[in-house]
């Protein structure tokens, strides 16, 4: 976010003068050194009733809620479930539990339905995917809260959420799913899956959504339905303003400033980027895709990624599917702790395969 720096040509008015008619006493010696004494014992008291209310409530005394950068001050704190944010999540996984799609529905943060095509599309998609399958138990780890928290569905960064993390047990009846997705079931694909809420008008409300999010682990139907799709994906390799080396970098290479200008053209042309995920929704389950989607992939997973493309895409709030070769890490690709920084930053990780023979 930006600091709010007073506007150019702004400047102070020059005050008038006065000759000085007569010197004022001065003010004895014990009384400079007592009253900043006495205003600091009262500022550091207030100080100290703050922290007390942050360390009982887990949460700022004035809390802010939007899209706002916080102080750096604290990343992660673990804070005791209350009965504002604790009550929300089970009552949006009990509702799930029950399939009740419109109470989960009524529980999304505005944010969070801006993902959706409405209702209607939520109702659609959760009833496709979970509709036969049969929900035995869901866990819940400790919440915590975090500061300046990026959403990983779609990029923003609010002041604080609350985020913790829910496992759901189901199971699906026989020739529902296919082999593998059926197989991944049974062996905890919904395990440790993130949910997360965030304030709105003094309500805590669900920005993702656990098991029923968007972007949660798919489940491929054993004869998935006939639907044809068209979603533009572009292809990149390197986005560097770097001069290139030889024939194959030169071809294979966006400047990042053409790279910016790309993203900008698409976004004022009403283009909008999605996830993989999102297109195997709307395969699978009829989701109904934004207008005019696109994905913008990127393969191999060289460094500049993460040190050109990755900025780019975040100023845009665009969301990019990164394709990793897991044998080629570190040197001239991205290391594994820049590729989990993407990954937190609400970019999508895919494989390329261990060693790009081909």
């Amino acid at each position: 976010m930006q600091t709010g720096n007073l506007p150019k040509g702004r400047r102070l008015s020059q005050q008038p003068t006065h000759p000085l008619v007569k010197r004022q006493p001065r003010r004895k010696p014990g009384m400079r050194i007592l009253i900043p004494l006495v205003l600091g014992i009262f500022l550091a008291s207030i100080g100290t009733a703050i922290g007390l209310f942050m360390q009982l409530y887990g949460s700022p005394l004035f809390p802010q809620v939007g899209n706002v950068q916080a102080p750096a001050a604290k990343n992660l704190i673990t804070v005791t479930p209350s009965t504002q944010y604790d009550e929300v999540m089970h009552h949006f996984m009990n509702a799930m539990m029950q399939k009740n799609w419109k109470v989960m529905w009524s529980l999304l943060h505005p944010d969070a339905r801006q993902y959706w095509q409405g209702e209607q599309d939520f109702i659609h998609v959760e009833q496709a995917k979970f509709g036969s399958i049969r929900f035995v138990n869901y866990s819940q780890d400790s919440p915590k809260i975090v500061y300046s928290w990026r959403n990983p569905d779609t990029t923003l960064i609010y002041q604080y959420a609350v985020t913790s993390s829910i496992s759901l047990e189901a199971a699906a009846p026989e020739n529902l799913l296919s082999a593998p997705s059926r197989l991944a079931l049974t062996h905890g694909l919904f395990e440790h899956t993130l949910f997360a809420l965030a304030q709105n008008r003094g309500l805590w409300l669900v920005l993702v959504a656990g098991p029923a999010d968007l972007e949660a682990p798919l489940l491929v139907p054993a004869s998935p339905p006939a639907r044809k799709l068209v979603v533009p994906i572009f292809m990149y390799h390197h986005v560097s303003n770097k001069p290139t080396r030889n024939l194959l970098d030169y071809n294979l290479t966006v400047t990042t400033n053409d790279f910016a200008q790309q993203l900008t053209w698409l976004q004022q042309h009403g283009y909008h980027s999605i996830s993989e995920t999102d297109l195997f929704d709307g395969l699978y389950y009829g989701k109904v895709l934004p207008a005019h989607p696109v994905m913008l992939t990127f393969d191999d997973g060289y460094e500049d990624m993460f040190t050109d493309a990755l900025p780019v895409l975040l100023a845009h709030h665009d969301r990019g599917v990164f394709y990793i070769i897991t044998g080629m890490i570190g040197g001239s690709h991205m290391t594994w702790n820049q590729i989990r920084t993407l990954a937190g930053d609400g970019m999508q990780i895919a494989s390329h395969t261990v060693h790009h023979v081909n």
